[in-house]
Order: structure tokens, then sequence, then C-alpha cells
């Protein structure tokens, strides 16, 4: 569960505000075999998780995935932000990947001033189970499109 933070004021400590003692970039490889990563954003300070897929789906069929917020990223694009931070971190990446992002309405973004009031901060505990869980649908939907390619 998500903790509630108060407004940042006065001086900050990483007990109060775990976002100062997490990492910016934090890369395994899942329980499923399949790489996950986390990066923080760079202006509003929230974290994001991804999942390597290994091969092209549709759009579609990626935003099916349940993860926190939804799917808000799928793609193979060698100059998008999320490739550049990534080998900027030292991770050269070369597969499809889908991911999510912990800034939606009731999510804190560490980087934004005005804080709504009961907005959590999803750490990177909770951005690395959320990672863990969307490695588990993509491994099973890929056994899915395995299955069915079996003559």
């Amino acid at each position: 569960m998500a903790k509630v933070y108060p407004k940042l004021e006065g001086c900050l400590d990483i007990f109060s505000y775990p976002w100062l003692a997490e990492p910016d970039f934090l890369v395994w490889e899942s329980d499923t075999g399949l790489i996950c990563f986390i990066l923080r954003h760079p202006d509003l300070k929230h974290l994001c998780g991804y999942v390597c897929i290994g091969i092209d789906i549709t759009k579609e069929e990626a935003e099916n995935f349940e993860v926190h917020g939804g799917v808000t990223f799928y793609e193979r694009d060698y100059s998008n932000e999320i490739y550049l931070q990534a080998k900027a971190q030292g991770f050269d990446l070369s597969d499809w990947i889908v991911g999510f992002d912990c800034a939606h309405a009731g999510d804190l973004s560490p980087g934004i001033e005005t804080i709504s009031e009961g907005s959590t901060y999803k750490d990177i505990e909770y951005v690395k189970a959320e990672c863990e869980n969307l490695a588990k649908q993509v491994k099973l939907f890929l056994a899915g499109i395995s299955h069915t390619c079996k003559s």
C-alpha cells in the first residue's frame, strides 16, 4: 500500500521522502526471465516501469495488460527519451518495450510543487512489483502466441 506524504516544505530527509534514497535507474531479470527496468522521470521525478518484450505485438494487445494506470508506453524507437535515458545509464535496449508510469490522478510526483491531498508516492518496491506483474502477463501472452503457432 502506498503512503501519503505531506507537502514538501522545509528540510527534506530520506525518512520522510523515500525518493531521495531511491535509485533513478534499476534493471533486473524478472522471475519470468524477461528484462525489466525502472526509470525516474527527469522532470516530474515519478517512477516509470518497463518490460522488454522481445517481439512486436500490436498496441491494442499491449494495452490489454493490466498494470498501474494502464500501459502508457509501447514502442521501439531508439530516439525516444526512454531509450536515451536507459542508454545514458549504460543499458543498451534493443527490444520492443511496454511500460507504465506513476503520474496519474492520485499519484504523487515529487517534481511537482503542488501535491493534491491524498496523493500517494509509488515507491521503487511498488513499481518493481508492478513490473514483475506485467512481466508475468507478457510471458503468458507470449506463451499463448507460441502455442497457437504450433502445428
